[in-house]
């Protein structure tokens, strides 16, 4: 329906498992899917806007995300593989969602609200 009719399609940045439980999306399941939307929309493919959810922000690039609740599940070990966990400083969140737009299409993101005070500068970055 949406490679039909949708001027936006969006990603939630997860997937739930069997146990209930939501597990973050990768980088390589999102292109995955992404290449499954473009294949979809044939001749529209391009021009449909790709939206995803911020889940969580990593500013020290280890630990569990504040906010992020204990049933979300990652590979801690690597969260920069993750779409919806921006990781590091501002300048290098905001570098991640500029290559997501290069590589992925993603063109604008979602952000939840405990995480809101802390992507105004990522915002600020990407403004200028």
């Amino acid at each position: 329906m949406a490679a039909r009719h949708a001027d936006v399609v969006g990603l939630s940045g997860a997937r739930t498992d069997d146990a209930g439980r939501l597990r973050l999306t990768t980088e390589a399941e999102a292109a995955s899917r992404i290449a499954r939307l473009n294949g979809l929309l044939g001749e529209r493919a391009g021009t449909v806007e790709i939206n995803t959810v911020i889940q969580a922000l990593l500013p020290t690039g280890t630990g569990r995300p504040e906010g992020l609740t204990p049933r979300v599940t990652w590979n801690e070990d690597a969260p920069e593989d993750h779409i919806s966990v921006l990781v590091g400083s501002p300048a290098a969140m905001a570098d991640r969602l500029r290559e997501l737009r290069e590589r992925l299409g993603i063109g604008y993101v979602t952000v939840i609200d405990h995480n809101l005070e802390a992507m105004a500068p990522v915002i600020a970055l990407l403004r200028s």
